[in-house]
């Protein structure tokens, strides 16, 4: 039975209102970034003005929209531009992936994909690992309760948020900061055999992350989710 307009129409209308709708959160976003960034190369830090302009950007609302639009199935061909277009901006090596690509039915799906098999063989000699395919942005002691990220000083427990944890053990501590890109394989991955007992969500915002905006806002990733 041949499906009715309507429906072969409804993915694609969804994909216009999707577009439209990121388009123009993006193009607020990029504006207020691009006066952020401006006030940065300037020297300044962020002004109540410049914050409450920043706190104004629709960020939770735009991550909720990008979160229904990467887990919608679209048509195969249009499925595939997506994937294509998507890998080829974040360079996302589509030869690494334990499938064919293209039978990938939405972004989340490749966002999510497994490698093939030796693609990422791991050192058996080494003294430590890493447990994503990321890249290390810094890592260093944690001096007298002090760690830094992006080159920005936080307060272990400011940064934790553990204000409450009892006193940690005696000893050399260090950090290490890994980063994943959009195009790098987001699956973690362990030494050892355990089972999570519980986690903490930690809320806050959703302010961008980008080194500028690291200088200009202070506390940032104790501000953020």
């Amino acid at each position: 039975a041949i499906p009715p307009m309507r429906a072969l129409l409804r993915p694609t209308r969804l994909l216009g209102g999707a577009c439209v709708a990121l388009g123009v959160c993006g193009a607020w976003a990029s504006f207020t970034l691009h006066r952020i960034e401006s006030s940065t190369d300037e020297g300044g830090k962020a002004s109540d003005a410049e914050l409450w302009l920043l706190s104004q950007l629709p960020l939770r609302r735009l991550s909720r929209l990008t979160g229904r639009f990467v887990e919608c199935q679209f048509p195969g061909f249009v499925q595939e531009r997506l994937i294509a277009r998507f890998a080829a901006a974040c360079g996302a090596d589509l030869t690494e992936c334990s499938q064919d690509w293209r039978t990938y039915p939405s972004l989340q799906a490749f966002f999510m994909r497994h490698l093939r098999d030796g693609v990422r063989p791991v050192d058996s000699g080494a003294d430590l690992v890493s447990p994503v395919d990321g890249t290390v942005l810094q890592c260093g002691d944690v001096v007298d309760g002090v760690l830094r990220v992006k080159g920005i000083p936080y307060n272990e427990q400011d940064f934790t948020r553990e204000k409450d944890a009892p006193p940690r053990a005696k000893g050399k501590r260090v950090f290490c900061v890994l980063y994943l890109a959009p195009g790098d394989y987001h699956r973690f991955h362990s030494p050892a055999q355990w089972e999570a007992q519980g986690y903490a969500h930690v809320v806050g915002q959703l302010y961008p992350v980008a080194p500028t905006i690291a200088k200009w806002l202070k506390g940032l990733f104790c501000l953020n989710e």
